[in-house]
């Protein structure tokens, strides 16, 4: 029972803590160092930006169709950064 005050105490510290952004969890994935590796990531690339998309676009059907668009920017301006520091060809 000596414990339980501190094992409530780590639960509502670490309960708390805010989920990372997509930006930082953009910014924490590695950095390709071949080229199949490369490859891969100009693809996932890809594919986000065109996920971002679909968001934005079904975004503009709610009332929150200006927030689905400025999150959606933002992450594909992200996107698109990372590509052209990582050295991808195509877009």
């Amino acid at each position: 029972m000596k414990f339980l005050p501190a094992a409530i105490l780590v639960v509502l510290i670490f309960g708390c803590a805010s989920e990372p952004t997509y930006i930082e969890q953009l910014n924490t994935r590695p950095t390709p160092t071949t080229a199949g590796q490369l490859r891969q990531e100009c693809d996932w690339i890809n594919l986000e930006i065109a996920r971002m998309q679909n968001i934005a676009q079904y975004g503009a059907t709610t009332q929150y169709a200006l927030y689905y668009q400025m999150a959606a920017r933002t992450n594909i301006a992200a996107l698109r950064n990372r590509s052209t520091n990582i050295g991808c060809r195509y877009r």
